[in-house]
């Protein structure tokens, strides 16, 4: 919470700055401008100097101070990120010869059953084939669909060579 005080000054001092000038621009228009007085006109003038440098120079200061804010949220919010991808990425790593098991053993039970059908002559050939195509579908469709989960376990891989380059390059000064 400290680390945030210098941030929150710059800030203070832009925003002070800048709710100071109106008021400086007003006595400047009614006691210099009407009442005709050159010298504090050149007096507020320089006060107004003054006070816009004093606001840029605290508007750097706040830039600065927040992205180095932003900087570390982005980063803990990637290192949460990565967390989340490797743990959910160790759940569904055999998901896929899994999902290739179900597809082809499914395959082989309809065209084992279908044989069988088809030398009882209870079914044709052609039903076969329709029925195959069917099933090939349906069962492509949940594989496309798994697929989701598929590639979490690439992402794990590229999260976990992500994190062992950061561990090992320097940080920032």
């Amino acid at each position: 919470m400290l680390g945030d005080l210098p941030g929150k000054s710059f800030l203070l001092v832009q925003v002070a700055c800048d709710l100071y000038l109106p008021t400086v621009t007003a006595n400047l228009v009614d006691k210099g401008i009407i009442g005709k007085n050159l010298p504090y006109i050149w007096q507020t003038e320089g006060k107004m100097l003054l006070v816009s440098a004093l606001g840029l120079l605290a508007a750097f200061g706040n830039i600065y101070f927040a992205s180095h804010q932003a900087m570390q949220v982005g980063q803990r919010l990637r290192t949460m990120l990565f967390a989340k991808v490797l743990t959910f990425s160790d759940d569904v790593s055999l998901m896929q010869p899994a999902v290739t098991l179900v597809f082809s053993l499914t395959n082989v039970g309809i065209v084992f059953l279908g044989s069988r059908l088809i030398s009882g002559r209870i079914m044709e050939i052609g039903s076969l084939l329709t029925f195959l195509t069917y099933a090939t579908q349906i069962l492509m469709s949940f594989m496309m669909l798994s697929m989701l989960f598929i590639v979490i376990p690439r992402a794990s891989v590229s999260a976990k060579r992500i994190i062992r380059c950061r561990k090992s390059a320097p940080g920032p000064g």
